[in-house]
């Protein structure tokens, strides 16, 4: 069984509000590699915690398929802006190797957020984390080199390096998977 007790900052809650929030996040859905999570154009109605696997969130386009982040053990993983907004989202969220993961409902989250204020702290907090990433990831694909965006990656999320396809890796990085071995070669 998945141990949500693992999700970040969960543990800082107080012992009424962390059952209450484990009671309700328990909805467990296995998906298999290459299966849609969520698909451009649907809502999203959930926030996943990814129990085991791996997943990415994406953009495709007419050309290729952009990766903007991705999901892992003991993460969370949505369309944040749909979720936010409850509009179609742009993206779409698949599963790189066979997932199992737990889900919340927007509904069931939000009531939790009105009744107990510590969730109601985590949830902006996690909300506000994800968009500071973002910007920074942002901020790297505008300012830095191929080589020093690899470098950022194995800094801050060097635990995915053996785990994900190096395809992905390199889109999420923006570059060819051929510049993402050549500096790979070189570093090591």
């Amino acid at each position: 069984m998945c141990n949500i007790k693992k999700l970040g900052g969960i543990n800082q809650l107080q012992e009424t509000s962390k059952v209450n929030l484990i009671k309700y996040w328990n909805e467990e859905k296995v998906f298999r590699k290459n299966e849609f999570i969520l698909k451009s154009g649907q809502v999203e109605h959930y926030l996943y915690f990814v129990c085991s696997g791996s997943l990415f969130l994406g953009l495709e386009n007419n050309v290729k398929e952009h990766v903007l982040g991705f999901g892992y053990e003991t993460s969370v993983i949505c369309s944040f802006s749909s979720f936010i907004t409850q509009s179609p989202s742009k993206f779409h969220i698949k599963a790189i190797t066979d997932c199992t993961l737990l889900r919340i409902s927007k509904t069931q989250l939000m009531k939790l957020v009105d009744e107990y204020s510590d969730i109601k702290a985590w949830y902006y907090s996690l909300i506000e984390q994800t968009l500071a990433g973002h910007l920074e990831r942002q901020a790297e694909l505008l300012s830095l080199s191929p080589k020093a965006r690899y470098t950022s990656f194995l800094e801050r999320s060097g635990h995915l390096i053996n785990s994900l396809p190096l395809k992905y890796i390199s889109s999420y990085l923006n570059m060819e998977p051929e510049t993402l071995s050549r500096i790979r070669s070189k570093i090591s």
